[in-house]
């Protein structure tokens, strides 16, 4: 009779650790989403401000957070969104930059018709207006994806 006690013991136990994992999971995830809820997907930001933690950054992305660290000599310049010298990098002190707008070049079913994009609002504006430099979009977001790779 003995024998069942401590197999009932062991079943305590390891429903105990599943439990465990699984709020630690919960708290991983709520961390994630309180940390990113007003960030854009794949920018680094922050998480302490201040010339002693510029090397340091996170990005919020599908899987999780991921963080990054600049060599030695090295700090993140968040409006680059890249490692730079540190001399050359004036913006330690802020966390993250601020969430932007950004149009709605990828969906399921066309927004707007030929010649025309969307932007993050759903208005339609003519491409040729995208990364011109003026904003055109009520919500600006016609000239908040304009790098090499992004621009229409």
């Amino acid at each position: 009779w003995l024998l069942p006690l401590v197999w009932a013991a062991e079943l305590v136990d390891e429903s105990e650790i599943l439990l465990e994992r699984y709020k630690r999971e919960i708290d991983e995830n709520d961390i994630k989403d309180a940390l990113c809820k007003d960030k854009n997907p794949g920018e680094f930001f922050r998480l302490v401000a201040g010339s002693t933690h510029c090397r340091d950054v996170v990005a919020c992305g599908e899987g999780g957070l991921q963080a990054i660290r600049c060599p030695p000599g090295l700090a993140f310049d968040l409006d680059k969104q890249t490692c730079e010298w540190k001399s050359a990098v004036n913006n330690c002190n802020v966390k993250a930059r601020p969430k932007q707008a950004l149009p709605l070049f990828n969906t399921k079913e066309p927004i707007c018709d030929p010649g025309f994009l969307a932007c993050g609002d759903g208005t339609c504006v003519r491409k040729a207006l995208f990364c011109d430099d003026e904003p055109n979009c009520p919500d600006g977001s016609d000239e908040n994806l304009c790098g090499p790779r992004t621009d229409p």
